[in-house]
């Protein structure tokens, strides 16, 4: 994770590699959640795919696949907190992937 995180610094906002940085170390983080159940390690995953989200427009040909895990993540800090919040923007989020779609696959 040091050198995701390393990597991450050298990709700052306005570099064209920067979302998939972003995105990647935020998988890395969510399969720590997953090891250590660390909710800090949770909390960070989500605002990364929050910012990777961002920073991919609504025609980019991965933008469902972040929406995808930034919802996985959601669910499962609602799993944990029970806030709703946190579900409703992850059903909220799944609808709009599925919107996405047919413009992405003809």
């Amino acid at each position: 994770l040091s050198l995701q995180r390393e990597a991450l610094m050298l990709h700052p906002p306005g570099n064209p590699y920067r979302d998939n940085t972003v995105n990647n170390f935020a998988l890395a983080l969510k399969t720590r959640y997953d090891k250590l159940d660390a909710s800090e390690d949770l909390d960070e995953t989500i605002n990364l795919f929050k910012d990777s989200l961002h920073s991919r427009p609504h025609a980019h040909p991965r933008r469902h696949i972040t929406i995808v895990s930034l919802s996985s993540a959601l669910c499962c800090r609602f799993t944990h907190t029970r806030k709703n919040e946190d579900v409703e923007e992850a059903i909220r989020l799944c609808q709009e992937s599925l919107e996405a779609l047919p413009s992405l696959h003809p």
